[in-house]
């Protein structure tokens, strides 16, 4: 609990009274009392500065020194503030998944967007070539397409930003400022938004102008006629030595896919992509699982937890933690450096962990395995080791927060722990440094929620209730979970459809003319669904390599004092593999019920 108070309200005589009876005062200290220095009195903790530049507050370290007279323990800049960091690294979290998702998705518009104007445009040849033929410029029936075009992907993208904006938006900030008090939090844009608009607005618009430009170069008398089919070579596939051994509807969607290279690439690309999304989602689900079980069944090896008050005397908590069978912690902040008298911009402001070594609170090491301190040396956590350059082996130095007295300790053991940064130690080492083993925390088996409130106690808590408190602390990671399968469907149909739209209207007279040569309907449908399946197939393999390391690295975009780890079992490929395949042969049958009524006279007609 705090008080806030004006420095005219502060009881300086009551104080100045209890330090008179404990603390010796020299005549020149009581004689500026009761002058004019009653406020030199005040036991100040802490000096809050500006600057009047933009450079790091840090850089002024030395002249700040020199006014106070090095009469300081720490400085630290606002981003080593706990609770303003852990806001930070969540934003920089979310702006690394908004970055991701934003170019895959963007990527993926522009090559349904490509696609679909090159077929729009050659479909309407016939339309292009006449009014060409009737003398109507060019530039005039290329912005006609580049309209559309604009019209078309100006209005998605700005229907996208409203729904992005003021739905998912909206409900991700309501969600985000449960967990964190800022003040006025609302949903918002920059001018990034707009951005990413115009840039897929220009692309799409460019799609079309290509497209349109392509065919207006063909002589009018050409274009008026139905596309000459594409001429026949003999392809990479037709050479390989198994060749004559495949059947018809292998060779025949092996030729189509080497003539259609870009309507292949797209199909895999976002199967690809898909995959991932939907591995993310599975990967996040897991790693809620494996961190609570990290959290719960290997760190925290008890059933019960006490916070201890910082006013409670040693031998009072001593005697308590015999009386409970438990084991006592220390959790403080610490400032870290790699080596001697390293400047600020080189230290870290961290945690430190000290612990009895009774194996209720636990050290896990790089690979989250539970692991025995070594005696006469510390362990320091995975990511702030390589930040700061050292190994086991090597020395460090740290002081406390409190204290400006510098320690220097060998590192014995790699750590790892999902939230909390820093260096571990004995108690037994700490004391060696001429420290004071301060707890924080009695942990133990036997039930002490009774104690809550009791003198010396600031809290009480169950495992269980803690472990409900992880979990809705990740409530965020579960709508991830949700958003990621929704957006993987999306994505997989949205490119799938469009891939086999495009294969489908591409082949109409190639369907016609094998149904009229006799081709039973179901082996036509056979030969969609087949190229279909090997896309699907083709971009499954590629997604799944990329799927841990991606997920893992964004993840851990979210600062220095988180650090999870884990892996995805091979269940959750399958289950990802089964689930884009399902969607894929979902998508092939909205295609394969529209062979039995294709009309052959009507397709074939205009050919010559």
């Amino acid at each position: 609990m705090y008080a806030y108070l004006s420095v005219d309200a502060f009881p300086v005589r009551e104080y100045f009274t209890h330090m008179l009876k404990t603390t010796e005062f020299s005549l020149k200290e009581i004689a500026e009392f009761f002058g004019t220095k009653r406020r030199s009195f005040i036991p100040w903790t802490t000096l809050l500065l500006t600057t009047n530049d933009d450079k790091d507050v840090m850089l002024h370290q030395d002249e700040i020194g020199q006014a106070i007279n090095n009469n300081y323990a720490v400085m630290i800049d606002e981003t080593s503030i706990l609770g303003i960091q852990r806001v930070s690294d969540e934003v920089s979290q979310h702006r690394t998944f908004s970055w991701t998702f934003t170019f895959v998705f963007v990527v993926i518009a522009l090559l349904v967007i490509s696609t679909t104007m090159n077929r729009m445009v050659e479909r309407q040849r016939t339309q292009i070539g006449t009014l060409n033929a009737l003398g109507m410029n060019p530039h005039k029936i290329s912005l006609h397409y580049m309209g559309y075009c604009f019209f078309v992907s100006l209005i998605g993208a700005l229907l996208g930003l409203l729904i992005g904006l003021f739905a998912f938006g909206s409900y991700m900030v309501k969600i985000f400022g449960a967990y964190y008090v800022v003040p006025d939090i609302h949903p918002g844009y920059d001018g990034t938004y707009f951005l990413v608009i115009a840039l897929v607005v220009v692309v799409c618009t460019l799609t079309s102008w290509a497209s349109c430009r392509k065919l207006l170069k063909v002589p009018p008398a050409a274009a008026l006629r139905p596309k000459a089919p594409a001429r026949a070579r003999r392809t990479l596939w037709e050479k390989l030595p198994f060749w004559d051994r495949l059947g018809f509807s292998a060779q025949y969607n092996l030729r189509d896919i080497s003539r259609a290279k870009l309507r292949a690439v797209m199909g895999i690309l976002g199967t690809a992509c898909g995959m991932v999304l939907v591995l993310f989602s599975f990967g996040c689900y897991f790693l809620i699982d494996d961190t609570v079980d990290w959290v719960f069944e290997k760190i925290q090896n008890f059933d019960y937890e006490l916070v201890i008050s910082g006013e409670n005397s040693p031998e009072k908590t001593q005697e308590l933690c015999a009386d409970l069978d438990g084991e006592l912690v220390m959790l403080d902040a610490v400032e870290i450096a790699g080596k001697a008298y390293a400047p600020t911009a080189e230290r870290t402001k961290q945690t430190i962990t000290a612990v009895e070594g009774k194996g209720l609170y636990n050290i896990t090491d790089a690979k989250t395995n539970v692991v025995s301190l070594t005696p006469g040396a510390i362990g320091i956590t995975n990511r702030l080791s390589k930040k700061l350059g050292v190994s086991v082996g090597d020395t460090i130095y740290w002081h406390l927060y409190t204290k400006n007295t510098w320690h220097e300790s060998v590192i014995g053991q790699i750590t790892r722990s999902p939230e909390t940064a820093g260096i571990v130690m004995l108690r037994e080492d700490l004391e060696k440094t001429g420290e004071d083993f301060r707890p924080t925390l009695l942990v133990t088996d036997r039930d002490v929620l009774s104690y809550a409130g009791s003198e010396g106690v600031t809290a009480a808590y169950s495992t269980q209730n803690m472990k409900e408190i992880f979990l809705e602390s990740y409530e965020v990671m579960y709508i991830l979970v949700y958003m990621m399968l929704f957006f993987s469907v999306i994505m997989i149909v949205v490119v799938l459809y469009n891939s086999g739209n495009l294969s489908f209207h591409e082949r109409l007279k190639e369907f016609a003319t094998l149904k009229v040569m006799g081709l039973p309907t179901e082996k036509i449908r056979g030969i969609l669904r087949q190229q279909n399946l090997w896309l699907t197939v083709l971009g499954i393999i590629l997604g799944s390599p990329f799927a841990t390391p991606l997920l893992i690295a964004m993840m851990n975009s979210n600062g220095d004092n988180f650090d999870y780890y884990f892996s995805l079992p091979p269940v959750s490929y399958l289950l990802s593999a089964a689930f884009v395949l399902l969607v894929s042969v979902l998508v092939s049958f909205l295609f394969s019920r529209k062979i039995r009524r294709l009309d052959m006279v009507e397709i074939l007609k205009g050919i010559e």
